[in-house]
């Protein structure tokens, strides 16, 4: 795997981690539902690294990237939906 294909599947887990967490901290089930809390938490993580690649463009040596921000935008959606399937199955085993 080249250098590139590694830099995305890095991009990919962190923002992984980070789509999990933002799920986990949103989600409060008598206020909230599921598809709320992954919405919102793949949103906020596709905000995140638009933001950061916008930043790097204000970086000597560093250059924003479309396909960064593909590779960040999948993984807060992964990272979410394993925090939201975890929760639901979760549920269903408590009930």
């Amino acid at each position: 795997m080249g250098f590139h294909a590694a830099d995305k599947v890095v991009h990919l887990c962190m923002y992984a981690g980070l789509g999990l967490l933002i799920a986990r901290a949103m989600e409060n089930p008598p206020t909230t539902t599921r598809k709320r809390v992954l919405v919102a938490a793949t949103l906020l993580c596709i905000t995140f690294g638009a933001m950061d690649e916008w930043h790097q463009l204000y970086i000597k040596g560093r250059s924003a990237d479309v396909r960064d921000l593909m590779a960040d935008s999948l993984g807060g959606l992964v990272g979410a939906s394993v925090w939201t399937l975890r929760s639901r199955t979760k549920a269903l085993r408590t009930n």
